[in-house]
């Protein structure tokens, strides 16, 4: 509906002239936004940072095997991470044809898209239908220009905008003298915000203003037909998401949630939230060139430190028809500011999106007053053409931001594709590779486990021979991201190895656009001749070793007085690992780095560069770093498509749970003979646990103590044959287990894993260590909120050593 001067000097041709200028301005403003969402959807490439890289893993194992779990974080049997609504619709998508920027740039452009219609057919004065394109519009043109974890797979845009769909049609509906269908699909979508991040759980709660505004105005059967398409609107999605993922992962949910809460006190949500204001405020000036105008907007909230929800929400106060937008928004923006420990700037989008539609409606406000004093006869279609126009100057219609990928050729293509297909021609087809999360994917793995938990989140390796460990698998990579983080007692992690010469250099590959993807590929055996792919947009050179080649690839450990890393050499491709700070009694290396010209921190720093530059660095270069590797060779360009072609019969990848899997796995048939170890021989170790025989299967219940044993089976004390395992065949019905091997004379394990609740039997795999004394097998509850039940089907002793010490089943 839009509203326009009704002076009495004006003709009915007039007043139909200044309705057309109004609405051409309204539609001027939707064209501008759903012309952004559709350049956004088809020309920017995805982020790819370090969530991207690891975010991918349920999407892949919902392809792949038809379960979603996340392996790669150590969830084998689930995805509880975040909610999988955002992974389960991404991987639909992709089976449906879509590749992975599209699919997982859809539902933000289907619901920009949205958004812009809702409004613009919306019950709203003109004015409203104007703030509110312009404070979606304007937040998300903003955040998307200095972060790009908003663009990637993570739900945190999708969410907000679904957020602020759900709310325009509430109150659109409420406008509309309680439109259903409205109220239907304005509940269903802010249910549906709330189901697609931790964060938003309380946003659906916005739908109890409507319910509380029609007990005030409604009665009898239009109250019960009102308040049966809110609630049936949000039952849509809210049933099939309680029953499909809530309830059946609730203890798990509540575990992480609890652990990612337990991050800080009651005061810490709120001091984090201004110290975002703060870097915002710090990133920039205002006005200043390059800058987009509508930074000028936010640098005064957050130079104010105000609370930027509470100032939007008041703002639309002022207009009448955007009041209960304005309360039905507090829900969630007020969650995240006191309660969300984890925040990052994505979370602020919803808080943005309020902030600038109440901006919008104050300038509105002025500029409809001054031209109804200068101009009343055209007051409205000037104010609109004003306020459209300023719009698009303070957000630059987006431009900024897709303009410079309008240009570019061809679909897009998902840069972690890009890197896996340069990987594999590195590593060979059938790779078991070890390295930290982020690299799962890229790294041409086929079979793939995460070294962290033993190596780096680990205080006492003393039991652990780095050779030995590090030689099972064919290859180890690593690259930036928290290269520099441990627990080890040592303070070391794998560039330290690198450093040290434990791990040889095999190859590498770099990425131009996104260095988290940059990464070093290591062997333990002697190094052999090197090779590597610089990734660049859509040009990929191979190098090669080669003594007569015009390129030099150089690695040095060199020493740093920040962070981030300053490149002072200006050496091209450049990229710095760091290690571990090593301060003697300091800290485990959990934080940043945070070196100083006092106590500089090291790095292994890469490149790739002409061998003229080469020789013209060298000396300074080596004066100030250790030599690590210098290999000259060539650079040859590949073609794209031939990389990505070689990948289309790929098989799916393998995750290990433990590094036992791998080897325990060759001699699962093979059995050891130990009188009196069998589930005949099991017995309760806890007053609380019970133990219960149903057809040759023991049923453990825990107690709901965490850590605390619950079964127990003597082992007797006899020489181990090397490599030795115990072998347990279980189904775990609810909760965790804990499952390791007793030193009764240390009292201590000699070997523990611990393993979720899963869909099926499976056979895991706790290494049996020769050392001597007395042993116990132990079972004990793992999870921290209640009792953990399965069933043990089997358990025996596999080794393997020769076989003529073995005997089989």
């Amino acid at each position: 509906m839009l509203i326009v001067n009704k002076g009495k000097d004006q003709t009915g041709s007039g007043r139909d002239s200044f309705r057309l200028i109004s609405a051409g301005a309204l539609g001027a403003l939707v064209i501008v936004v759903i012309a952004y969402a559709l350049a956004v959807y088809f020309f920017v490439p995805r982020g790819s940072e370090i969530d991207e890289l690891g975010l991918f893993n349920p999407v892949y194992m919902k392809l792949m095997y038809g379960r979603m779990t996340y392996p790669i974080y150590g969830h084998f049997q689930s995805m509880y991470v975040h909610p999988p609504v955002r992974y389960a619709e991404v991987a639909a998508l992709m089976r449906a044809g879509f590749s992975l920027p599209y699919a997982e740039g859809f539902m933000p452009c289907f619901l920009m898209i949205g958004i812009a219609f809702a409004i613009a057919q919306g019950k709203f004065s003109l004015g409203s239908k104007l703030s509110l394109l312009f404070g979606c519009f304007a937040a998300l043109v903003w955040l998307s220009s200095i972060d790009e974890s908003l663009m990637t797979l993570r739900p945190d845009r999708q969410l907000a905008l679904a957020w602020f769909l759900g709310l325009v049609l509430l109150q659109d509906g409420f406008l509309r003298e309680w439109s259903l269908p409205r109220l239907f699909l304005g509940s269903f979508a802010i249910t549906y915000a709330s189901g697609l991040h931790y964060f938003a759980v309380m946003a659906f709660i916005g739908v109890g203003y409507y319910a509380i505004m029609a007990f005030r105005q409604l009665a009898g059967k239009r109250l019960q037909r009102v308040l049966m398409a809110i609630v049936a609107g949000g039952c849509a999605f809210g049933i099939p998401y309680i029953v499909l993922f809530a309830l059946p992962d609730w203890r798990n949910i509540l575990r992480f949630s609890g652990e990612v809460q337990a991050a800080g006190n009651w005061l810490a949500p709120v001091v984090r939230h201004f110290a975002q204001y703060e870097y915002w405020k710090m990133l920039v000036l205002p006005f200043q060139a390059g800058v987009l105008p509508v930074f000028s907007i936010l640098y005064l909230g957050t130079y104010l430190k105000l609370p930027l929800f509470l100032v939007g929400s008041a703002l639309l106060a002022f207009k009448r028809d955007l009041r209960g937008l304005a309360v039905a928004s507090l829900p969630l923006t007020v969650f995240v500011f006191a309660y969300s420990q984890g925040k990052s700037a994505s979370y602020f989008l919803p808080e943005l999106i309020i902030y600038f539609c109440g901006i919008g409606v104050v300038v509105w406000l002025a500029i409809d007053k001054v031209t109804a004093r200068l101009a009343p006869r055209f007051a409205q279609a000037t104010a609109a053409l004003l306020f459209v126009t300023g719009a698009c100057w303070a957000t630059q219609a987006g431009y900024p931001f897709y303009g410079q990928y309008l240009s570019s050729s061809g679909p897009l293509i998902a840069p972690m594709e890009i890197m896996r297909a340069c990987a594999k021609r590195l590593v060979g087809g059938d790779a078991f590779i070890g390295g930290r999360i982020g690299l799962w994917y890229i790294s041409g793995a086929q079979s793939w486990y995460d070294i962290s938990p033993d190596l780096l989140w680990k205080n006492d390796m003393s039991d652990i021979s780095l050779p030995e460990y590090l030689s099972k698998f064919d290859y180890i990579v690593e690259h930036n991201h928290m290269s520099y983080t441990t627990i080890n007692s040592s303070k070391e992690s794998l560039p330290s190895w690198y450093a040290s010469g434990l791990l040889k250099l095999h190859a590498f590959v770099v990425n131009e656009q996104h260095q988290v993807m940059d990464f070093l590929i290591f062997k333990t055996s002697a190094r052999s001749a090197l090779t590597g792919y610089i990734v660049d947009e859509h040009k990929v050179l191979r190098f090669d070793e080669n003594s007569e080649g015009a390129f030099v690839f150089v690695s040095r450990l060199c020493q740093f007085e920040s962070w981030p890393p300053v490149n002072r050499l200006n050496l091209p491709h450049f990229n710095a690992i760091y290690l571990p700070r090593t301060i003697p009694g300091g800290p485990p290396a959990t934080e940043a780095p945070s070196p100083s010209a006092a106590e500089p921190q090291s790095a292994v720093v890469t490149s790739v560069m002409p061998e003229a530059d080469f020789t013209a660095i060298q000396t300074t270069m080596d004066g100030k770093c250790r030599v690590l590797d210098t290999v000259r060779g060539s650079l040859k360009e590949i073609g794209v498509a031939e990389l990505l072609a070689s990948r289309d019969r790929e098989p799916p990848m393998q995750f290990r749970q433990s590094i036992e899997d791998v080897q325990a796995r060759k001699f699962d048939d093979r059995t050891v003979s130990l009188p009196g170890f069998n589930l005949d021989h099991m017995v309760a170790a806890f007053a609380k646990a019970t133990i219960e025989t149903r057809s040759q299967v023991k049923v453990v219940t825990t107690a709901r103590e965490r850590y605390s044993f619950a079964a127990s089976i003597e082992m007797p004390d006899f020489p181990v044959p090397e490599p030795a395992w115990v072998a347990v065949r279980l189904r775990i019905i609810q909760g965790q287990f804990g499952i390791g091997i007793l030193d009764k004379d240390k009292n201590d394990f000699s070997s523990r894993t611990f393993f979720d609740v899963g869909h099926g039997s499976e056979t895991v795999y706790i290494r049996l260590r020769p050392t001597p004394g007395p042993k116990a097998l132990i079972i004990e509850n793992g999870d921290n909120i209640g009792a953990s039940v399965a069933e043990i089907e089997s358990v025996r002793v596999i080794s393997g050593a020769h076989e003529g010490t073995l005997v089989g089943q």
